[in-house]
């Protein structure tokens, strides 16, 4: 390869790689580490997953992207992968910025 082509991978291994590389935490740690940040202990944290429609509970296991960080269920983004999609439901960033060789 040129170094300018971007390399292929089977789409079952990217799927697997997104998987692995997009972390999943509890909603609550989300919503502490949100208020430790912003420094504001009033944040009504109350959120939708836009991938089902429901209401984001704080015991629900999420996946937060790293580049745009946006949130979803572990479950719903799981789903979206399994469909071959690679960027963010909600703003078509990719889900996770491939590493740049140099």
């Amino acid at each position: 390869m040129d170094g300018l082509t971007p390399s292929l991978i089977a789409v079952d291994s990217l799927m697997v790689l997104i998987k692995k590389r997009v972390p999943v935490i509890e909603y609550s740690v989300f919503v502490e580490r949100h208020r430790a940040l912003t420094d504001d202990e009033d944040v009504d944290m109350e959120m939708e997953c836009s991938v089902c429609l429901n209401c984001v509970e704080r015991s629900h296991e999420i996946r937060e992207l790293c580049n745009c960080y946006h949130v979803f269920h572990k479950e719903c983004l799981d789903r979206w992968v399994d469909e071959g999609q690679v960027t963010c439901p909600l703003c078509r960033t990719l889900l996770f910025q491939q590493r740049q060789k140099g």
